[in-house]
């Protein structure tokens, strides 16, 4: 049966999402600002990566930031544009208004996470592999007739140690051995996330109500 999940959206970013765009450093909602007017006519490559106006201190801005705290605005400001009413504009009010290319912040700083979590674009070939989106830590497994990706954590090294020592990722080429991975993935997923996510704060708020990003 199909659920309308619209409603549970709606909730997370009214009673988290808004909440903690608003208590963000002033000095980051400003990034924000900028980055969005900044880039409205910037390409992407097609790996999904997006590039950096011509001249911008964009992507230096975002490297003086911790990881951990770089993980978190990456998150905030991709969910707090994704589980919004969609009305994008440039008006100054309400403060948490939402502005066209909300995603590119995250963009910018998923490349830096990745930079420094020794991390790429892509998933290996076949086996298991991690990656970042939106300033989480995914899971990764591919095989000949299977592609997954599970979120598993906030992306930081510690998370990804963490994960590396329950599962490792290398390319695999056994195909028994692939299979088995198929078919444990969901719970073996589920097990790292409930390990590694975080047990409290905004992210942790918007998982109790609905996980649309597992």
């Amino acid at each position: 049966m199909w659920i309308d999940e619209t409603p549970l959206w709606k909730e997370i970013w009214q009673t988290v999402a808004i909440p903690a765009f608003k208590a963000l450093p002033e000095e980051v909602r400003d990034l924000y600002l900028r980055i969005c007017k900044g880039t409205l006519e910037v390409g992407i490559r097609p790996d999904g990566v997006l590039l950096l106006p011509k001249g911008s201190t964009f992507y230096s801005e975002l490297q003086k930031y911790e990881t951990e705290d770089l993980a978190y605005y990456s998150w905030l400001t991709f969910f707090h544009g994704w589980w919004s009413d969609k009305e994008y504009s440039f008006e100054p009010e309400p403060e948490h208004r939402v502005h066209p290319g909300f995603e590119n912040l995250s963009n910018y700083a998923d490349q830096i996470l990745r930079k420094r979590l020794n991390l790429s674009v892509h998933a290996e070939p076949h086996g298991f592999s991690y990656g970042v989106k939106h300033g989480l830590l995914e899971l990764r497994l591919t095989t000949p007739h299977f592609w997954g990706t599970f979120h598993i954590g906030l992306a930081t090294a510690e998370t990804l140690k963490k994960a590396r020592e329950q599962v490792e990722d290398k390319e695999e080429t056994d195909l028994t051995i692939l299979e088995q991975h198929e078919a444990n993935f969901k719970a073996l997923s589920g097990d790292l996330k409930q390990a590694l996510w975080p047990k409290s704060g905004p992210i942790a708020e918007a998982s109790e109500i609905f996980d649309p990003i597992s």
